[in-house]
């Protein structure tokens, strides 16, 4: 009795375990609430979401209003329809704007954990993510959330630079031929005469 008693408070360890590191996994700060992410996007978008957060954005109108202040153009025409497909439809363009913009896939939620509720702590996440990616890329909105992707630090160059860059390679590659036929032709001559000189050919001398 005392083995299987220990088995048991082991699992059951093992088990409660689990479920805390998936509803960690499942969100990315324990500190951000749908409060705060509610009222990011109120300052972002400038609507009032009075029905609540789940409520209010699961029409996916308010989601797409959203990435368009971030990435104009993201979400070329939001239905305003009531029919479910349709919302739904709003909240997978405004996803499929938030991987454009450079939200990673896997911190995406699925359109069905905000529609149905079935998973709100992922939708903050997502939120987070996309609010730190615009610190990182300095878009001019309210901050909100902290970037975890690293940035590349990607240089402008100019027409010209591009130009006197491209010349400058093309004039070492040539130099690199140029040097590299010269000796290719310095060692034939060198073939050619060490041969000579084993089969005495070339030579005057009886």
């Amino acid at each position: 009795l005392g083995t299987l008693f220990l088995r048991r408070l082991v699992a059951f360890g093992v088990a409660r375990m689990s479920t805390q590191c998936q509803f960690l996994s499942s969100s990315s700060s324990e500190f951000v609430t749908e409060e705060a992410a509610g009222k990011w996007i109120e300052g972002v978008v400038g609507v009032r979401l009075d029905k609540g957060f789940a409520g209010s954005l699961k029409s996916g109108v308010v989601l797409c209003s959203l990435i368009n202040k971030i990435r104009p153009g993201s979400v070329a025409k939001v239905s305003e329809s009531g029919f479910a497909m349709k919302q739904m439809e709003n909240i997978t363009l405004f996803l499929r704007g938030c991987q454009e913009f450079g939200v990673k896939k896997q911190d995406c939620f699925e359109a069905v954990d905000l529609y149905e509720e079935r998973n709100l702590d992922k939708v903050v996440a997502t939120l987070e993510c996309l609010g730190g990616l615009c610190q990182a890329r300095k878009v001019d909105i309210p901050a909100f959330g902290k970037m975890k992707y690293a940035t590349a630090n990607v240089r402008e160059w100019s027409e010209d630079q591009l130009r006197a860059q491209k010349e400058q390679d093309t004039g070492t590659m040539l130099a690199r031929g140029s040097a590299g036929f010269m000796g290719r032709t310095e060692i034939a001559k060198g073939n050619i005469t060490f041969g000579n000189e084993h089969a005495g050919a070339g030579s005057s001398a009886e």
